[in-house]
């Protein structure tokens, strides 16, 4: 079955909030001319999709979600560089990733 990115991010959530996280997401809304556009301000274009923090395991993440055939755009893959360049812990997650991502939210990986 395919999966959308909103449904993979749904995924994350459930493991992520019954595990102990604290999850921010920022929606986009539907502009004045019917588009979907997220609320951003300065540099905002293209941050990742999900702020993770898990304040018992003094963990912090940043993720970009991504279902193939979707790729970064320019701006994300800078923002990506941009975290990691500043030692914060951004990267991109793939459903393909599941195993992993359980791993590291419920701490046992």
């Amino acid at each position: 079955m395919k999966m959308s990115e909103k449904q993979f991010q749904n995924k994350i959530w459930d493991v992520a909030q019954r595990t102990g996280w604290k999850v921010a997401h920022f929606p986009p809304s539907r502009n004045p001319r019917g588009g979907h556009m997220t609320a951003v301000a300065y540099n905002g274009k293209g941050w990742p999709d999900l702020i993770l923090c898990h304040p018992g395991r003094g963990l912090f993440l940043i993720r970009e979600l991504k279902v193939k055939p979707n790729k970064l755009t320019p701006e994300q893959t800078q923002w990506l560089a941009d975290l990691g360049n500043a030692e914060i812990d951004g990267d991109v997650w793939y459903p393909e990733d599941w195993d992993g991502i359980v791993a590291l939210l419920t701490g046992t990986g």
